[in-house]
């Protein structure tokens, strides 16, 4: 790679932090112009700290799941590595997930390399990568569709059940698309080509170990624990509107942090920077929350799920980085 093209990396990657900054500080005065500012000030400084303590304990909890997930598939085809180093580098993915925003191609990446230094064989990795990815969107499908299909009727179910199949269509050719890759069957690339990391991945899948992949039990598996971790996250959003003094229907919640996921996983901008705020809050707001109560419990998440883990997942990625150099 030579210094020009280093160059352009480095600033794309600061200008798309810039935009997601700028969005986000777009959303939050947005948002406090539609509601009474004091009264969103007030919900934020009065958030209960047992609620807040809660919330933080789901938010680990999702960090064990994913960990659990991997563990499961290579139990079966191998020897896991510790429960301990998976939670580890769950914590890794999700921080390179959200520094470079491309659909957690780069998260996977890493966490290849880092089971690949620890004795895993590349062969069962890149088949637990495929399983772990399907299962995702397959518990992502199941996960937005239930939510959509038992809301109460209302006049937003209607405008819920679309979002609902755009989502499962979306997520599905997502998981459609890295399973042909992983079976050697060709798909055009197009843009896909120009995604940091997207080659690298592409020739790892394709070295990845069929008869692992077709294992249905293991894909089961996989797809409960991913969607225990949706729901977790979920219930991450319905405990701190509890925290700030509002009560929503846990399903209408769902639905909205899975459509603001979608937005953030499919993004240009890391995490999502503005547009998963801007979703969660309108799908709340169109659920009958209120816009101070969506944004307030909106921010607290993205403290939790976003913001909190950089240090630790920084200092993560400076030890695996410091280890494979070595």
């Amino acid at each position: 790679m030579t210094d020009d093209s280093h160059e352009r990396r480095v600033w794309l990657k600061r200008l798309m932090w810039l935009l997601g900054l700028g969005a986000l500080a777009a959303v939050i005065v947005v948002a406090v112009r539609h509601a009474e500012a004091r009264e969103f000030a007030e919900m934020v400084k009065r958030a209960s700290p047992i609620w807040l303590l809660a919330a933080f304990a789901l938010q680990v909890g999702t960090y064990a799941l994913q960990g659990e997930a991997w563990y499961a598939f290579l139990r079966r085809h191998g020897k896991p590595p510790p429960r301990a180093l998976l939670f580890q580098l769950s914590v890794l993915k999700l921080f390179v997930d959200q520094v470079l925003p491309t659909a957690s191609i780069s998260g996977s990446a890493v966490m290849v390399k880092g089971l690949e230094r620890r004795g895993t064989g590349a062969r069962v990795v890149m088949a637990a990568v495929v399983v772990e990815t399907v299962a995702y969107y397959i518990g992502y499908s199941l996960a937005v569709t239930g939510a959509a299909l038992l809301m109460p009727n209302g006049r937003t179910k209607s405008a819920f059940l679309i979002a609902a199949g755009i989502v499962v269509a979306v997520t599905l050719a997502m998981g459609w698309g890295m399973e042909r890759l992983a079976t050697g069957k060709g798909i055009r690339l197009g843009a896909l080509a120009r995604v940091p990391g997207f080659r690298t991945m592409k020739g790892q899948l394709e070295r990845a170990d069929s008869e692992s992949m077709r294992d249905r039990t293991a894909l089961i598996a996989a797809t409960l624990l991913q969607l225990g971790i949706h729901v977790l996250d979920a219930a991450t959003l319905c405990v701190l509107l509890l925290g700030v003094g509002t009560h929503a229907p846990p399903l209408a919640v769902l639905l909205a942090f899975m459509l603001a996921s979608l937005v953030r996983t499919v993004g240009i901008v890391p995490g999502g920077l503005g547009t998963f705020e801007a979703v969660c809050v309108t799908s709340m707001r169109a659920a009958g929350v209120s816009v101070s109560a969506a944004l307030a419990a909106t921010l607290l998440f993205r403290g939790l799920s976003f913001w909190l883990p950089m240090l630790p997942g920084w200092w993560l990625a400076r030890h695996e980085a410091k280890h494979a150099l070595g």
